[in-house]
């Protein structure tokens, strides 16, 4: 119980060093492959992380975000364990038991909602989609004096955002957007409701080109000046939307290879 104990210490010292200090985590995404799995392969050895073992098969897969899950279906897998039978009782197990988890210091719910991938996505691919999308609290961070709200958050995702505009052609109208938590701010009550993929075609109009037919999403009028909308009114074109490909000459040189590499390692995707 001694060794077991002074351990859980060390591993929460060592946890809350890295955290508290950005200097730690810079050095470690900057580390050379090499180095970086021998200090994983020291930590491992130390107890400070666990070891990778082999373990049976799982009913489900989680990605490394904690995002998205896939049941390990036969008919989806080679090693799948799931009968397509059971399937559907299995989401639905599942989301019923993320969605009432709570966390145990305030109550409050972890796991703010469970999307079924079908409802979610769509086109000739959408069979290789997540069969459950897990959406967490924001800013979930239970050692807080006011939970729900993390000073410390390096960056979240929620289905909300923010849209500006400003420039050549944009309409002055100020907020015409408040979210539905405070709607006594809003000084100018719309129905306008931006998506992410009215972005693309919005920018392509400004821009007066023609928005492929294929393309997702609309040109977001509303933000427009109705005398520079009249002026450069709205073109569809007839060539579906394409990703270019890149000429011969068009190649990374090695120098160049080398310096995106490294900026991909100091920002820790590889």
């Amino acid at each position: 119980p001694g060794k077991k104990s002074l351990k859980t210490r060390l591993i929460r010292f060592a946890t809350d060093t890295y955290m508290r200090f950005p200097i730690l985590r810079e050095w470690v995404k900057s580390l050379r492959p090499a180095r970086l799995n021998a200090l994983r392969k020291t930590a491992q050895q130390t107890g400070l992380v666990p070891a990778q073992k082999a373990s049976p098969a799982s009913q489900v897969i989680l990605n490394s975000f904690g995002l998205s899950v896939w049941v390990n279906d036969q008919t989806r897998f080679a090693r799948g364990v799931v009968p397509p039978a059971e399937k559907d009782a299995l989401l639905t197990r599942l989301a019923t038991f993320l969605k009432a988890d709570r966390d145990p210091i305030n109550g409050l719910p972890i796991i703010a909602n469970v999307y079924r991938g079908e409802a979610l996505y769509h086109g000739p691919f959408a069979d290789a989609c997540s069969d459950l999308i897990i959406e967490y609290a924001n800013h979930y961070r239970p050692q807080t004096a006011h939970p729900g709200k993390n000073p410390y958050t390096e960056g979240g995702h929620t289905p909300n955002g923010i849209f500006l505009a400003q420039g050549r052609g944009i309409a002055p109208r100020g907020e015409i957007f408040i979210p539905q938590e405070n709607p006594d701010r809003a000084s100018q009550p719309s129905d306008f409701l931006p998506s992410l993929i009215d972005l693309a075609p919005t920018i392509l109009h400004l821009f007066d080109q023609p928005i492929p037919p294929d393309m997702d999403g609309r040109v977001l009028t509303e933000i427009f000046d109705p005398a520079w909308l009249a002026a450069h009114p709205l073109r569809l074109g007839t060539e579906p939307a394409q990703f270019a490909t890149p000429s011969p000459g068009q190649d990374l040189s090695a120098e160049e290879e080398a310096s995106v590499e490294d900026q991909l390692r100091r920002l820790g995707y590889i």
